[in-house]
């Protein structure tokens, strides 16, 4: 097959799995990928190629590109990892993503295939209009991912959780958790990465986004009052907290791998646009080489990670637990791993994403190109 991918021409972590990783694994398979970031330049007539793909949000005008192509008679595929219209009012991109939401339904009803990260997501693309929906999850690199060691360093336990500013309230619960582990115990280092997008403090981050906040206090209520919630739970950890800003996702993996966690803390609060989500902190966390501890909601019921509800107690007291024995992380870590490595291996999915493709084709085409 011969298959055009556009893209908002950034590189970012849901180009990276959502793109990047599986459309390479087609190439693998005798492919041939074009537009995307791989390609700038483009030969011959593009409507030579069998299939396009429209990923996520992009700028532009969707209709017109999908209305054209379809005039061509050519299969189109929409790729989406989030619920879009679930987006909450505080996440920074809300009004971004609610100006794109008629390209977002129109897409929904009239692509040929709607491709996406988990079975919640696809049941609630359904009931949107999506006729024809495939379920093709989120794939890591297993292969680059390092040996773990036994013991990377002696000292206390490292405690990390990974995301951006979308994610301010569960940064916002992960601080109150550790400001309660800490009454009880006092070995470890918790450490909180991502949350801001720059290489500010905590303190000057914290005061930027006020700034920002009440530069323009109207559109951005709810993340001020999301805010008050972070200052709130970061002041309780502040003196022992290790802040860590973002990095490009070129230097988010080795990043993430330099902080050397003992246990990553996948934090998610129970909500209709969260149980949409994939377990990308899950593997992100099992390739970084730590154990992964998560919320006990969706999407992370659903694979082998240690749950607990969302109680300070009970993540308190499973810790504590990991805390105490470094066998008990390894081997759990190690189960997850292999997990993974199974299950969402990108050569393997490359074979359902290929059939997928395929079955869009005439039936004279549907051999390897």
């Amino acid at each position: 097959m011969k298959i055009h991918v556009f893209s908002d021409g950034v590189r970012h972590g849901c180009f990276v799995y959502r793109e990047e990783i599986p459309l390479e694994a087609l190439e693998r398979r005798g492919h041939t990928v074009s537009g995307g970031l791989k390609y700038r330049e483009e030969s011959g007539n593009l409507m030579d190629c069998d299939l396009f793909i429209l990923p996520r949000f992009l700028h532009g005008d969707y209709p017109l590109v999908a209305d054209e192509i379809k005039r061509c008679g050519k299969p189109l595929v929409y790729e989406i990892d989030d619920a879009a219209d679930l987006f909450e009012r505080f996440h920074t991109s809300y009004f971004q993503v609610r100006n794109m939401l008629p390209s977002y339904y129109y897409m929904l009803q009239e692509a040929d295939l709607v491709t996406t990260t988990t079975e919640t997501l696809a049941a609630h693309l359904r009931c949107l209009g999506a006729r024809n929906v495939v379920v093709l999850p989120n794939c890591p690199l297993t292969q680059s991912w390092p040996e773990v060691p036994v013991r990377r360093r002696p000292g206390p336990i490292r405690i990390g959780y990974t995301g951006w500013t979308a994610h301010i309230l569960e940064a916002a619960f992960f601080c109150e958790i550790m400001a309660a582990l800490r009454q009880i115990r006092q070995d470890f280092i918790p450490i909180l990465y991502g949350i801001a997008t720059t290489s500010d403090t905590g303190v000057e981050w914290i005061k930027k986004a006020r700034d920002a906040v009440n530069a323009n206090p109207i559109p951005n209520r709810e993340f001020g009052e999301s805010l008050v919630d972070f200052v709130g739970s970061f002041q309780k950890v502040r003196p022992y907290l290790q802040w860590k800003s973002m990095t490009t996702v070129d230097e988010y993996f080795d990043t993430l791998r330099g902080l050397d966690l003992d246990i990553g803390c996948a934090v998610l609060h129970d909500t209709p646009f969260n149980r949409c989500k994939s377990c990308i902190k899950f593997y992100d966390y099992a390739g970084a080489g730590c154990v992964t501890l998560a919320s006990e909601v969706l999407p992370y019921t659903t694979e082998p990670c240690i749950t607990v509800p969302n109680t300070l107690d009970a993540w308190v007291r499973m810790l504590s637990l990991l805390m105490d024995s470094e066998v008990h992380r390894r081997t759990r870590l190690e189960e997850q791993r292999q997990w993974i490595r199974v299950n969402r291996n990108p050569d393997f999915w490359a074979v359902v994403r290929e059939e997928a493709y395929q079955a869009l084709l005439p039936q004279s085409r549907h051999a390897l190109v």
